[in-house]
């Protein structure tokens, strides 16, 4: 239910197979004024606030939940909001809300990179201007979440008014972050920067303390795995990247687990129409590779530029560390980062090893 690829059009392309019920949306980022493919018949949506799209999800989703238990039929539902996505587009009655929120002014807000690369470097300082329009976006986007956070207490409502709580998982993450000023950047989100690669991750089901965190390293490829055992569907195939995140979950993550992760943005601004392109005030960084590990992030540009953030000394990522590296240790994280991004399977989320913490 809800956004289904950036170009797939509702009132032309029919319902992908493996779908029992198909809710889904195209371009529906403004909120109104859209139209939803309801398996197969075309449903469109005005500008009333009962039309609001993050609303109509919330009713369908807890429609499908309860006809689903009631019929006794073990369940899988995804939905995916539009917001808060751009253009912000928040729920009537939130739009007032926050009047005096704004964006985090963190270490990295509208400082200037050491030793940046060309994408990034001799950005001119945030003007008053700027900031206004980031605080103002950051506001929207507080707004906007409102409805998802509705949608999520909804529905977690309607499984437990059900009894089934106790046994129905409920993941809620992102596909990105966005920055919003950081590094002398307008709102983006292409960048290997923590602002825009770490998503939230949030799971509550059986086996899984209330209140509780874990800092294991996981990404996107382990959320195919994940839901393979929990459904009991067995274990995914053995080119499947990722690993079941459950033991993790459960506060007993493997001692193989997984040092680090790859990122990977192809540039070049996009085609047209592309909701990805982005100017460059707003960071539009050639095509890199990037490993990411708990005290690193090393990135390796297609214009031959490198950097690497010593996350223990510079969490917020203002200072490229790359140019006091040795010879050796740059040849280290080459190689670590071209075996990591070639291979295949569960096991290569293990090895070779990252090396020794000390960075010369």
């Amino acid at each position: 239910m809800g956004k289904y690829l950036n170009r797939y059009d509702p009132t032309r392309d029919d319902p992908p197979p493996g779908w029992t019920r198909w809710v889904g949306g195209g371009n529906g980022y403004r909120g109104f004024d859209y139209a939803l493919n309801v398996d197969g018949q075309v449903v469109r949506h005005g500008s009333r606030p009962a039309d609001y799209v993050t609303d109509v999800l919330a009713e369908e989703g807890d429609r499908f939940v309860t006809s689903s238990v009631q019929a006794g039929r073990p369940f899988l539902l995804t939905v995916s909001t539009y917001a808060p996505h751009a253009p912000f587009v928040p729920a009537p009655r939130d739009r007032r809300r926050f009047p005096r929120a704004r964006a985090p002014r963190g270490p990295a807000f509208g400082v200037e990179n050491h030793d940046a690369p060309r994408w990034l470097r001799d950005l001119p300082r945030l003007t008053a201007r700027n900031v206004h329009t980031i605080d103002r976006k950051f506001r929207r986007r507080a707004r906007a979440v409102q409805a998802v956070d509705r949608l999520l207490g909804r529905l977690r409502a309607r499984l437990a008014d059900l009894g089934v709580a106790d046994r129905t998982y409920v993941v809620f993450t992102s596909d990105n972050g966005l920055h919003m000023g950081q590094h002398r950047l307008l709102s983006g989100k292409t960048t290997p920067f923590d602002s825009d690669i770490r998503v939230p991750m949030v799971v509550a089901g059986p086996g899984i303390a209330p209140g509780s965190a874990v800092d294991a390293l996981t990404s996107h490829v382990d959320l195919a795995p994940t839901f393979a055992a929990m459904t009991g569907v067995g274990a995914a195939g053995p080119r499947t990247d990722g690993r079941s995140l459950l033991p993790v979950l459960r506060g007993r993550t493997p001692r193989d687990w997984r040092d680090a992760a790859v990122v990977e943005h192809r540039g070049g601004g996009g085609t047209a129409g592309d909701p990805d392109a982005q100017p460059p005030r707003a960071g539009a960084p050639p095509s890199y590779r990037a490993l990411r590990t708990a005290t690193t992030t090393y990135v390796e540009y297609e214009t031959g530029e490198r950097e690497l953030y010593d996350l223990a000394r510079d969490p917020h990522q203002t200072r490229n560390v790359y140019g006091d590296l040795s010879q050796r240790r740059r040849q280290q994280l080459h190689r670590r980062l071209g075996a990591l991004r070639t291979c295949s399977g569960p096991a290569c989320a293990r090895g070779p090893r990252a090396p020794a913490r000390r960075l010369p």
